[in-house]
């Protein structure tokens, strides 16, 4: 799943909050340099101004991915648009 915000700032930056218990390994191939170990997960993740004056936090809710729209009050009759993209199975 994937979740495309139409015209957003691709290079919006995302910021974690809430460390998550234990770290993530991620092993791909057989190079152990291709290994990252030891990575901080998060409970909350956000992403400020994907629009001027609008962003988004990610969080965890009893095993569902939910999200909060963070809205400035000088945005609040700004429009935007966003695709949820599903896999292909």
């Amino acid at each position: 799943m994937a979740i495309h915000f139409v015209g957003a700032d691709p290079f919006a930056a995302g910021e974690g909050s809430a460390p998550a218990a234990g770290k993530i390994n991620y092993f791909q191939g057989k190079d152990s340099a291709d290994r990252v170990l030891h990575v901080q997960g998060f409970a909350r993740v956000g992403f400020r101004n994907i629009y001027p004056g609008i962003g988004i936090e990610y969080y965890d809710n009893a095993g569902a991915l939910e999200y909060d729209f963070h809205v400035a009050r000088a945005r609040t009759r700004r429009k935007f648009e966003w695709r949820l993209l599903m896999p292909r199975v």
